[in-house]
C-alpha cells in the first residue's frame, strides 16, 4: 500500500537509488524517486512511535557545529518545572541532541504516535505575490487544536521572487534546501509581506480554560426596568344634592407607583491568549550565484480584545398620580407621581488576552553566506481591554394631576458606567539565530 496522502506511488525496487541529499531524504519516507525525478511533488503522512523515530524525522545536521553555549529551554527557572519545560527539553533533544530530563519520556508518551507531514518538491518557483502556506492542520489529522503538529519541507532547487513568500503557521517546521535562488530586490524594513519564509503562530487561540473566538464577546445588554403604575382617579358625579362620588379611593390608591431600576449589563468576556509560534530549524545548503538576501520573519500570536460591557437597561417610569375630588367637602386631594427608576449599571469590559508564548527558531546556511540571511522577529502584543458598558438611563418621573400640583416626583438616576478592562500582557519575540548565533532584530 502506498504511504497516505503520496502523490505517485512507485515500488522501490522498481527505482533506482538516491542521489544526493533530497533524494534519501524522500527515499527515505517512502515517497516515489520516480515520480519526483519527473517534477511530480511528493506528499505524505506518518505517525512516529517515539520521540526517538520523530528526531530520525525532523533532524538535518546544520552547515556549521552546534556551540555548547546554546542555552537548553528546558532548564530555565520556571518552566522547568512545567509542561513547558518537557516539551522544550524535547525539542532540543530532537534538534540539538541535548538530554532529556529524568521522567520526561514517560510524560511524553501520550502525544505519541506523533503526527507529521513530509513534503518533498524538486522544485519550487513563486513569484511575486504567490504564497505557499504548508501548514499542517488538527482537522485533517482529526485531533484537537492543542496537539503537536510536524512539518518537513524538503525541496531541492527553491527559486523566490520579490514578493513571493513560504509560510507555516503553528506547526513544529524542519526545512532544508539544497539551492536557494532569492530575488534581489532591495527592501529596508522586513515584514510578513515582503518576508520569503514566514514562521507565524497558530491561526488560533491556545489556551485551554476557556472556548469561543480570540476576541471576547460583549456582555447582555441590562433589561430595561418595568413602569410604575399610574394611581387611580376619584370619579365624581353630579346629583341634585351636588356632586358625588361615584368610586372612591384611598390616597396610596391614588398615588402613581415608582418606575422599576434597570437591570445591570453584562461583562464583556476576556480576550484569549494569542496564538504559538512554533519552533522552526531552516537549513540552506547553498545560495544561487546572483540570489539576493533572504528574509526571515517570525511572529508570536496576538492577545485577542476584551469583550465591551453591556449597556446597563434603562429605569422604568413612574407611574402618573391619580386625581383627586377637591369639588368635595371635605376636598380629596389628588395622589403623588411615582419617581422614576434609576438606570442600571453598565457591565464592566472584559481584560484583554495575553500574546502568545513563542519557541526558538534556527538558520543554518553556508557560513561566507550569512550576510545574505536578514531576519525581523515580532513580538505578541497584548489585547486591549474592552469598554466599560455606559450606564442605563434613568427612568422618568410620572405626571402630577394638576400643573399646578406641589406633588413633583423625581426622574431616575442614570447608572453608573462600567469599568473597562485592562490590556493584556505582551510576550516576547521569537529568539533567532543564524549559524547558532543569536540574529534577532526585535520589535
Amino acid at each position: 500500500m502506498p504511504p497516505p496522502d503520496t502523490a505517485v506511488y512507485v515500488s522501490p525496487a522498481a527505482e533506482s537509488p538516491p542521489a544526493g541529499e533530497f533524494e534519501t531524504l524522500a527515499a527515505s519516507y517512502g515517497q516515489s524517486l520516480t515520480a519526483l525525478r519527473t517534477g511530480i511533488e511528493q506528499k505524505s503522512r506518518i505517525r512516529p512511535v517515539d520521540i526517538f523515530a520523530l528526531k530520525q524525522l525532523l533532524r538535518r545536521e546544520p552547515c556549521v557545529s552546534i556551540p555548547d553555549v546554546i542555552p537548553v529551554r528546558g532548564s530555565q527557572q520556571g518552566r522547568s518545572r512545567l509542561w513547558q519545560g518537557v516539551h522544550d527539553r524535547g525539542e532540543d533533544f530532537m534538534f540539538m541532541d541535548f538530554p532529556l530530563a529524568e521522567g520526561d519520556l514517560d510524560l511524553m508518551v501520550e502525544h505519541f504516535p506523533a503526527r507529521l507531514q513530509l513534503i518533498s518538491m524538486p522544485e519550487l518557483r513563486l513569484g511575486s505575490g504567490d504564497v505557499l502556506d504548508v501548514t499542517s492542520h488538527a482537522r485533517e489529522w482529526e485531533v484537537g487544536e492543542r496537539e503537536e503538529l510536524y512539518t518537513v519541507l524538503n525541496i531541492g532547487r527553491c527559486v523566490l521572487e520579490d514578493g513571493a513568500r513560504i509560510q507555516v503557521q503553528g506547526n513544529v517546521l524542519s526545512m532544508l534546501v539544497q539551492e536557494m535562488m532569492i530575488g534581489t530586490g532591495v527592501t529596508e524594513t522586513i515584514s510578513l509581506d515582503n518576508a520569503h519564509i514566514a514562521v507565524l503562530p497558530t491561526p488560533f487561540p491556545v489556551d485551554s480554560s476557556m472556548t469561543g473566538p480570540a476576541d471576547g464577546p460583549a456582555g447582555a445588554q441590562g433589561e430595561r426596568g418595568e413602569n410604575g403604575f399610574d394611581g387611580t382617579d376619584c370619579q365624581v358625579v353630579g346629583t341634585t344634592l351636588g356632586p358625588m362620588l361615584k368610586q372612591s379611593s384611598s390616597q396610596p390608591e391614588r398615588s402613581g407607583t415608582p418606575g422599576l431600576p434597570g437591570r445591570d449589563g453584562g461583562a464583556g468576556r476576556k480576550g484569549r491568549t494569542g496564538g504559538m509560534c512554533k519552533r522552526a530549524h531552516i537549513t540552506v545548503r547553498a545560495f544561487a550565484a546572483g540570489s539576493g538576501p533572504l528574509r526571515v520573519y517570525a511572529k508570536t500570536g496576538d492577545g485577542g480584545r476584551g469583550g465591551d460591557g453591556g449597556c446597563g437597561g434603562a429605569g422604568g417610569h413612574g407611574g402618573n398620580a391619580g386625581a383627586g375630588a377637591p369639588q368635595l367637602e371635605p376636598p380629596l386631594a389628588a395622589g403623588t407621581p411615582g419617581h422614576g427608576g434609576d438606570g442600571g449599571r453598565g457591565g464592566d469590559g472584559g481584560n484583554g488576552g495575553r500574546g502568545g508564548i513563542s519557541s526558538v527558531i534556527h538558520i543554518s546556511c553556508p557560513p561566507e553566506k550569512e550576510f545574505l540571511v536578514r531576519t525581523r522577529a515580532e513580538k505578541g502584543y497584548g489585547g486591549e481591554g474592552g469598554r466599560g458598558g455606559p450606564g442605563g438611563r434613568g427612568g422618568n418621573a410620572g405626571l402630577a394631576a394638576l400643573p399646578a400640583s406641589m406633588a413633583q416626583a423625581q426622574p431616575g438616576r442614570t447608572g453608573l458606567d462600567g469599568v473597562s478592562g485592562q490590556a493584556g500582557r505582551g510576550r516576547p519575540a521569537p529568539a533567532i539565530y543564524v549559524n547558532w548565533k543569536n540574529k534577532n532584530t526585535q520589535e
